[in-house]
């Protein structure tokens, strides 16, 4: 794994709120040294790879490439992560697969009128990202951590 400081004079949620544009963007922070328990904020952007489920089930899966799913929206993420969360395991720290779930999701789990007709909004989105700004609260530094080599990671 490829982990190297970064000088930025910014709070993680400054930087955050710098970076609200970008695509796939999540930021975890707790606000201080608790926080989430190891005293530090992620922050990450631009994933490698995506998945957005919709209440229909239907489902796109881009990795560059995209491809169109479709089934029960925790099979898919099953699926998702079958393919992605390999990466992330073996570089603890430094990638991630980020899930949102949608209180829209309940209709798979219990049974719910459908949805509205106009509803666009995913019911499940799912990232993988293979980098992670990691802010530690303890010595206030700002660390990019990745699987990818120095010479990939200045593409993002």
């Amino acid at each position: 794994m490829v982990t190297q400081e970064v000088e930025l004079p910014l709070s993680p949620t400054a930087l955050g709120a710098r970076c609200a544009d970008a695509p796939g963007i999540f930021a975890f922070d707790g606000g201080d040294e608790r926080s989430w328990g190891t005293g530090e904020a992620l922050l990450g952007f631009r994933p490698r790879a995506t998945l957005r489920v919709h209440a229909n089930g239907e489902a796109c899966m881009d990795d560059g490439e995209p491809q169109q799913w479709r089934g029960d929206p925790f099979d898919l993420l099953d699926r998702f992560c079958a393919r992605w969360a390999p990466m992330a395991q073996a570089c603890p720290g430094g990638a991630a697969v980020v899930t949102a779930l949608s209180y829209d999701l309940g209709r798979w789990v219990e049974p719910l009128p459908p949805p509205r007709a106009d509803h666009v909004a995913p019911v499940l989105y799912a990232a993988f990202h293979d980098w992670l700004l990691r802010y530690s609260y303890a010595d206030r530094r700002l660390r990019l951590s990745s699987p990818r080599a120095p010479a990939e990671l200045r593409q993002i």
